[in-house]
């Protein structure tokens, strides 16, 4: 993929971010490394890579993000959704 094109995706994926409320701390050249030969694999379909923050918290920076398919990150996503219910359901209780 050529420098432009790869450009445009980090400019996608940086102000993606932010429209979520998410900080993106990641220069493009640090965006270009974290993705190496990766790079034409990220997308949102289930079998593609996406870039997932640890736990789902935090900013997008480097050593609080790993690559993920958008299947494991729903996933691990409707695990900690499940777990915060439950977690509010107990103290309820109380």
């Amino acid at each position: 993929m050529d420098r432009s094109l790869a450009r445009t995706r980090y400019v996608s994926q940086r102000n993606g971010a932010k429209s979520r409320g998410i900080e993106f701390k990641l220069t493009f050249e640090q965006w270009l490394e974290f993705w190496g030969d990766d790079l034409d694999k990220r997308g949102n379909r289930p079998w593609s890579l996406q870039m997932c923050r640890i736990g789902d918290k935090g900013c997008y920076e480097l050593g609080n993000i790993y690559k993920g398919t958008a299947r494991h990150n729903a996933l691990l996503a409707n695990q900690g959704q499940r777990h915060r219910l439950s977690v509010a359901a107990r103290e309820s209780l109380l």
